[in-house]
Parts: C-alpha cells; sequence; structure tokens
C-alpha cells in the first residue's frame, strides 16, 4: 500500500477543483448554447411566418433539370413522357419518300420541342397541376445548377489570334493532300468558307452513391493547326451542367443561345473587319451521351443504333445486333420519325423526340464514332488484359 504525502494529497486537490471548474464551465455554456438555439429557431420560425411568399417551390424528382440559380435560371419539368418511354412500335410503316426542306424540318423541330413545359424563376403560386401536386413530405431532389462561360469572347480570341495561321494551313493541307479532318470527303462537301468546330460532351459522377453529375459541353476548332488544335488554350468551353441528367434541347435553347446566334449570323472580328461563319461539323460523345444529346435510346433498347434501322435481339438480358443490310437513317427518315412522334407516338423506330443538333449539323452522320471509348477503353483494353493479366497466365497460346 501507498504511502501518500501531504504534497501529494494538496496535488490531488488541486487537481479536483480544476475538473469541477471546467466541467461547471461546460454546463453553463451548454445552458447558453441551448438559449441561443431556442432563440434562433424562434427567430427562423417567425422569419418563415412573415415571408413564406419569398421561400421558392421546390420541385420534386424531374427529369429536365436546371439552375438553382441568382442568375433567373428556370426550374423546368415535364408532363411528356416520351423521353422516358421504353415501349417498342411495330416495323416502319413509312410509306412517304419526299424530301424534308429545312423549314418543314425546323417545324417539326419546334412542335415536338413545344410540348416541354418551362417555368422561369421561382413562382410559389404556380397553378401548374404538377406544382400543386407538390407537398413538404414528398421527396426532392436539390435543383440542378447550369455554369455559363463566356465563349463567344473565347470564340473572337481565337479566331483573331490565329486569323492567318489558319487561312495558311488551309491552303497548305490541300495542296500537300496531307490527312487531317479538312481533307475529309465530308468536309470538302461544304463548299461555304466556314469555320467548322466539333463538339464534346462527356459526365463525370460525383460518386458511386450520388445520381449527380457534372456534365460539359466542350468545342474545337477544325482549322487550326494540330500543333495548337488540341491545346487548353484554344478549347472552347461553352456549359457545364450539375445535376441529374439533363435535357439536352433545354440546354442549347435556353442557356445556348448566343452560341444559337453565332450558328446563325456568324461572328464578326473587329480587327479584320469580316464576319465569319460557324458550322457544326461534329459531334463526340460516349454511348449515354450520345443517346441523350441525340435524343434516341441507346444501344441496349430497340432500334438503338443511331446510323441505321437495325432493330437488334435480345438474347437474355443482351441485345445483339446481327449483320445485314438494314436501312441506313438520314434526315427524311428522321423528319418522318418526328411527324408520327408529333401525332401522338410515345417513339418510333428508336427515336424519342426532336433533337437540337439536327438543324445545325448533318443528322445522325454527325455523330461521330468515339475513338477513346470504342478503341483505347474498349478493344485495346481488352487486348491489354488478355496478353498482361496474371489471371490469364494458364492460356499460352496469347498470354504474353
Amino acid at each position: 500500500m501507498k504511502n501518500f504525502s501531504s504534497s501529494d494529497s494538496e496535488s490531488e486537490e488541486k487537481i479536483h477543483f480544476k475538473n469541477e471548474r471546467v466541467r461547471s464551465f461546460k454546463r453553463k455554456n451548454s445552458q447558453r448554447f441551448r438559449q441561443k438555439l431556442k432563440e434562433l429557431n424562434l427567430k427562423k420560425d417567425d422569419a418563415k411566418s412573415q415571408n413564406n411568399s419569398n421561400f421558392a417551390t421546390e420541385i420534386s424528382n424531374f427529369d429536365i433539370s436546371s439552375s438553382e440559380d441568382s442568375k433567373g435560371f428556370s426550374n423546368t419539368h415535364s408532363n411528356d413522357e416520351s423521353l422516358k418511354s421504353e415501349e417498342t412500335l411495330g416495323p416502319s410503316t413509312r410509306t412517304s419518300e419526299s424530301d424534308f426542306t429545312d423549314s418543314e424540318f425546323e417545324e417539326l423541330f419546334q412542335n415536338n420541342l413545344n410540348k416541354k413545359t418551362i417555368f422561369e424563376g421561382n413562382n410559389p403560386s404556380c397553378e401548374s397541376n404538377d406544382c400543386k401536386k407538390i407537398s413538404k413530405k414528398d421527396n426532392y431532389q436539390t435543383p440542378a445548377s447550369v455554369i455559363c462561360l463566356d465563349y463567344v469572347k473565347k470564340f473572337e480570341y481565337i479566331l483573331t489570334k490565329n486569323y492567318e495561321l489558319i487561312n495558311q494551313y488551309k491552303e497548305e493541307t490541300l495542296l500537300k493532300k496531307s490527312s487531317d479532318i479538312i481533307n475529309s470527303n465530308a468536309y470538302l462537301l461544304n463548299e461555304e468558307k466556314k469555320i467548322s468546330i466539333i463538339l464534346f460532351t462527356d459526365d463525370v459522377q460525383f460518386s458511386k452513391s450520388s445520381n449527380k453529375k457534372v456534365y460539359a459541353i466542350l468545342g474545337q476548332i477544325f482549322e487550326l493547326p494540330p500543333k495548337i488544335r488540341f491545346s487548353m488554350n484554344n478549347i472552347i468551353s461553352f456549359l457545364f451542367f450539375i445535376g441529374p441528367k439533363p435535357n439536352f434541347n433545354i440546354l442549347f435553347n435556353e442557356y445556348l443561345k448566343d452560341f444559337v446566334n453565332i450558328l446563325n449570323s456568324g461572328i464578326f472580328l473587329k480587327q479584320h473587319k469580316l464576319n465569319i461563319n460557324i458550322k457544326i461539323h461534329a459531334c463526340v460523345a460516349d454511348a449515354p451521351a450520345r443517346a441523350r444529346i441525340s435524343n434516341n435510346k441507346q444501344f441496349n433498347g430497340l432500334y438503338g443504333c443511331l446510323h441505321c434501322l437495325n432493330p437488334g435481339q435480345l438474347e437474355g438480358n443482351t441485345r445483339i445486333y446481327e449483320y445485314g443490310n438494314y436501312p441506313l437513317r438520314d434526315k427524311n427518315s428522321y423528319g418522318e420519325a418526328l411527324k408520327i412522334i408529333g401525332e401522338g407516338s410515345k417513339e418510333f423506330e428508336g427515336v424519342k423526340g426532336p433533337c437540337f443538333l439536327s438543324l445545325y449539323m448533318p443528322f445522325p452522320d454527325g455523330f461521330i464514332l468515339d475513338y477513346m471509348h470504342l478503341c483505347l477503353e474498349g478493344t485495346f483494353k481488352s487486348l491489354l488484359n488478355i496478353w498482361l493479366d496474371s489471371k490469364n497466365h494458364f492460356y499460352k497460346e496469347f498470354y504474353m
């Protein structure tokens, strides 16, 4: 048994006294904290009751999303179930082979697009039946955000800085007949003197447990020499969308209006005192993004091919596209599909509705194959695994 000296007992008393002070301090502060919390909650309740009309209406579980914004971005939702339907229809009943004029084609597009309901700003007194159904008990998703960058100034900067270089490169490429996009048959078919751009869109998910993604719409100018074409300084960032899956028609129509004006009227370069026409030559996206931006079914759905009318066959849970001489999709077949959808069908031959890009680029040929996903991350990645993965060392025929 230990003998405690007087100094030990004094030190224990000091420690005990110190601990009591700490406990007393914590009790007082916790009481103050609870009191402050009550006051804040009372103020919050008063503010809610007085300013109830100023609070935004929360839109629940919508597929067509937009910004929560301080800049007047619109909250959008849709009564049109055609974008969600995966019901199948029978074989083509198309009888008309007449060509669609540009004005008829645009009218078909607008008639289908106008089915969407767009509510501008935050309006708690909205008379829509959908809004009336929404209550505080409903689960809701945080409204999405749309970030638009000043792509008009970016266009002006790139074209003004590289105008002479662009003309020089085009002349040299045509003379040398070097292998580049501006020597391709599709490019040379267009006799007008325009600057052609290619659009890219892709997404990245925040986390596996979240349905929120960041979608980007980017652009690149074909006529720039390859050395500077792929430089980040010459990549045009149009828009970033943060949220659930977007409707690209609304993104283009509502948030990229200046881009639409550029496509219709061109862009004026003050330094060179000339107006340059801009054309969308192509769009590149992975399979899910391509299906959304083209408003077509994905590869695992009936008529999921964007370039031909092969319906495909289900084998288990996989859709197989057999080889065969199937009709190719073109502007006329697309116009016929839009006409049938406009008459009340939910979808026709894989087409769910209008695609904004069909007004400004060859459709569907403008949706070119995605080399990165098809070859680099697809076939070649599989070959590397077969050759180098230690799991395959039993198969001496191909394991290295």
